[in-house]
């Protein structure tokens, strides 16, 4: 028979009957709907009645909660206050700094935990790894790369594998990250090669993003959405219209287009942009089931350079499916504009462009 799932209103009972389990089970809960004002509250409760003020396993639960409420400097309190830690309560604290961006305070975090005598293991480490990325911490990531290394652990923990390749991308050391991925991780998955092509596009190594997922490919990893998202931005990047065609063709095989995937759409929107196939981008546009800003803009503002036969592109009634926000990208199309006529391009162009876009803004 299934417990009853208690709620905030019956904390009084709880703790009056201090029935630990349920208590637990609540604070999870609260934790998963973020729930800060039941967090206060229930920590509130417990220091009235001092009650499990000594138990490492409810005081962990309320430091995690706070954590997952983005109460940082609650989570830390609850911490310091902590009359005994376990590496559980560290974790809680590294990964509560390096989910809300602050990897600079996590790396402080784990320097103490070392220092008061406590081993991290692989949940410290594949945290912290994040942490050091996040922070561009790429000596302190080497160091604990070193240590991941003489425990053996990237043998069998892919999450741990991926923390590391991330962390060294997100520092630039890109060369490094590929050295990791081929020389020593043995069981690699799809999430470490799309981090690792996406890396290479933010920074603009589009060609070794392309031979990425071509090695991915040869190692029978079929690319999720995210994963053609990047490399579709890849192909916009090199201009490369061939390899392009070829994503869009694996794309419309798999339907994803039809599961309105708005940035899987855009980004092919774009991709035929970028390699100046404008008829194929708007011939994308007509042919899905949804469109949104970033698509318009996809196909508007690389036409500000073209020939003035091209702008018929945008004189077709795709107008009626934009209504929201358009006013302050009206604004940004005629700042565009003026740098291009500046820059000696046909006024008639700039003109026909403002105002279909402004048909747009009316619409």
């Amino acid at each position: 028979m299934m417990e009853a799932i208690c709620t905030i209103d019956e904390l009084p009972r709880l703790l009056q009957q201090q029935d630990r389990n349920a208590l637990l089970d609540l604070i999870k809960r609260c934790g998963k709907d973020k729930d800060l004002v039941s967090a206060r509250r229930i920590h509130g409760e417990l220091l009235h009645r001092k009650l499990f003020v000594h138990d490492i396993y409810v005081n962990n639960a309320l430091l995690s909660l706070y954590s997952k409420c983005g109460a940082l400097s609650a989570a830390q309190h609850v911490f310091d206050k902590l009359p005994s830690r376990n590496i559980v309560s560290w974790n809680a604290l590294i990964s509560a700094y390096v989910h809300h961006g602050h990897g600079d305070k996590a790396i402080i975090c784990f320097k103490k935990m070392k220092d008061q005598g406590f081993s991290p293991n692989e949940v410290t480490f594949t945290s912290i790894l994040k942490g050091c990325g996040d922070f561009r911490d790429i000596k302190e990531g080497k160091q604990i790369h070193n240590m991941i290394v003489i425990r053996g652990w990237l043998e069998e923990n892919v999450e741990l594998g991926n923390a590391l390749v991330d962390m060294y991308a997100k520092c630039g050391a890109l060369a490094e990250a590929y050295e990791v991925l081929l020389k020593e991780l043995h069981d690699r998955d799809l999430i470490t090669w799309s981090s690792l092509i996406a890396r290479y596009v933010e920074q603009g190594q589009t060609l070794e993003a392309l031979k990425c997922f071509e090695q991915m490919q040869g190692e029978r990893f079929s690319p999720n959405e995210f994963t053609l998202t990047c490399v579709l931005d890849a192909c916009s990047g090199r201009e490369d219209i061939e390899k392009g065609r070829q994503i869009h063709d694996a794309i419309v095989q798999r339907g994803s287009l039809e599961r309105r995937n708005i940035v899987l759409g855009s980004a092919v929107i774009k991709m035929y942009a970028k390699c100046g196939e404008l008829s194929e981008a708007q011939k994308v546009l007509d042919g899905l089931p949804f469109r949104d800003l970033v698509m318009w803009k996809s196909v508007v503002i690389p036409n500000v350079r073209l020939r003035e036969d091209d702008v018929h592109l945008f004189e077709m009634n795709q107008i009626k499916y934009i209504r929201r926000d358009m006013e302050d990208n009206y604004i940004d199309i005629r700042r565009r504009a003026a740098c291009e006529i500046v820059k000696g391009l046909s006024l008639i162009i700039v003109l026909k462009l403002m105002v279909c876009f402004q048909r747009m803004c009316k619409a």
